[in-house]
Formats: C-alpha cells, sequence, structure tokens
C-alpha cells in the first residue's frame, strides 16, 4: 500500500512553484560550488592581498550576472556570500596592514566600544524595545535620519555576535566531547540508542521542574 506522501506526488503536476523549487534547489547547489571555488581560490590562510584580488574578481563576476547590481549592490551582496562562506569553511578573513587601515580599524574599534559601554546598563530587552520604538519613529519621518536607531542596532549586533560566538564554540565543545565518547564506545546497543536519540525522526521532550 503505498503511503500518504507518495500519492500526493504522484498526483501534483508541474506548476510555477514546481518551476521555483527546481530553481531553488539549484541555486542551493550552485552557491555550495561557488563556496568551494572560492574557498580554493584564497586558500585556507588568505593574506589580505590575495583576499582582496579574489573579492574583487567576485564581485566583476557577479556583475556581469547582473549588470545592475553595480556598486554598493554588489558590495552588499559579497557581504552575504562572505557571511555564508566562513560558516561553511572558517576561513579567516584577512585584514587590512597598512598604517591607514590599522589606524582606522583602532579608531572603529574604539569608537565601538565607547557605544557598547554606554548601553551596558540597558538589558538586551530593553535594548528591542528602544530599537522598536525608533523604527515607529522612523515610520513617522522616513526621509529623516535616526542616528540613536543606527547606533541602538550597532550595539545589538555586537551583543548578538558575541551570543553566538559563546553558542559556537559550546556547541563544538559538546560535539567533540560526543564524538570522543562514541569512539571509546563497543557496545552496540550503547551506539543504536545514540543514532537512535540523533534521528531527525525522533521527538525527545524535556520536563522541567
Amino acid at each position: 500500500m503505498k503511503n500518504e506522501k507518495t500519492v500526493i506526488a504522484q498526483a501534483l503536476t508541474p506548476t510555477r512553484s514546481t518551476d521555483a523549487g527546481r530553481l531553488f534547489a539549484q541555486s542551493e547547489v550552485n552557491a555550495s560550488e561557488s563556496f568551494q571555488l572560492f574557498a580554493e581560490a584564497v586558500g585556507t590562510e588568505p593574506t589580505y592581498q590575495v583576499w582582496e584580488t579574489e573579492r574583487l574578481s567576485w564581485i566583476n563576476g557577479y556583475t556581469e550576472v547582473k549588470p545592475k547590481a553595480k556598486g554598493d549592490a554588489a558590495y552588499k551582496a559579497f557581504g552575504r556570500f562572505k557571511t555564508r562562506l566562513v560558516d561553511t569553511y572558517g576561513i579567516p578573513i584577512p585584514k587590512a596592514t597598512s598604517k591607514a587601515a590599522t589606524k582606522k580599524a583602532e579608531e572603529r574599534a574604539t569608537k565601538l566600544a565607547d557605544t557598547i559601554k554606554r548601553y551596558e546598563a540597558t538589558s538586551t530587552d530593553q535594548l528591542h524595545q528602544l530599537v522598536s520604538q525608533a523604527y515607529e519613529r522612523q515610520a513617522k519621518n522616513p526621509l529623516g535620519s535616526d542616528a540613536i536607531l543606527k547606533e541602538l542596532k550597532t550595539v545589538l549586533k555586537a551583543r548578538t555576535k558575541d551570543t553566538e560566538a559563546e553558542s559556537k564554540a559550546e556547541l563544538k565543545a559538546k560535539r567533540d566531547e560526543v564524538i570522543k565518547a562514541v569512539r571509546e564506545c563497543f557496545d552496540i546497543t550503547r551506539l543504536d540508542l545514540v543514532i537512535e536519540m540523533l534521528s531527525d525522526d525522533n521527538e525527545v521532550s524535556f520536563i522541567t521542574q
């Protein structure tokens, strides 16, 4: 007897949504390949010069496909690409080493530290509320520039970044611990239980008291 999912799948005829699914799947395949190509181009420990050369080359390729995405749009696109590249391959982003670039980076770091310090007594929940209020002000005056909103978003982003970094480090440590335990285990029953617990089909409920 065919299960319900099989019957539904066979009953469906290709539509625009089918094409949308195909395009999205292909975009994921292409994205994976693009990350690999760029990673191979820059290497595992790229210098700033190599990184900048390949970054500009990437932007050239991007604008060939999207000629209207020149300027800021193309640079923002690379920013999105860079984030996923780092998450996928963990490639360190090199910093400029010239005196001018170093001085500018130090100035930005000092300014960010001062901004964060001004809000150290403000909780993250309060920051979210202040951001919402700032967006409401901006909605009433969409042509205006809200410096406070930009400042609040900067602080909130910095806090989120720290939290995510801590979570990733904790997750990596726990994965390493599990891998070590599995390698040292020779009890098939226990290993079967581990596989069952980690299965996507397994639903685990945690009861807190």
